[in-house]
């Protein structure tokens, strides 16, 4: 599982990250579903992904805005939230979604922390 993601993964220095992330997340039919958003980090060495933190939302959203993809959810308080990922902050881009325990997952690679997003309808 974690062995086609690395080797999915590229460097793309002349695309646009973020609107890579965005266009894959909405034709792979990630938006408008229900989603676990786990902030990790992905072990390149050890195949792992290390959860440090589990978000669940539904009604998720990816929109490429200015240099930066904008993923946003609606929380179980009915509260709408999400996040900011500039550009800059984008280390790897994966081109394919992969399986995590049967579901269709995302991860995002950053500088700071992990991102994988887990489609869970």
């Amino acid at each position: 599982m974690l062995d086609e993601l690395l080797e999915s993964m590229f460097d793309a220095e002349n695309d646009s990250k973020y609107y890579t992330i965005a266009g894959i997340l909405g034709n792979e039919g990630f938006c408008e579903k229900k989603v676990t958003i786990q902030k990790g980090m992905l072990s390149f060495y050890t195949k792992e992904f290390s959860v440090d933190q589990e978000i669940e939302g539904k009604h998720f959203q990816a929109r490429s805005y200015g240099h930066a993809v904008i993923l946003s959810w609606v929380t179980s308080q009915n509260e709408v939230t999400g996040m900011c990922i500039h550009e800059k902050e984008i280390d790897r881009v994966s081109r394919k979604v992969i399986k995590v325990k049967g579901k269709d997952a995302y991860i995002i690679n950053t500088k700071r922390s992990d991102y994988c997003i887990i489609k869970q309808e």
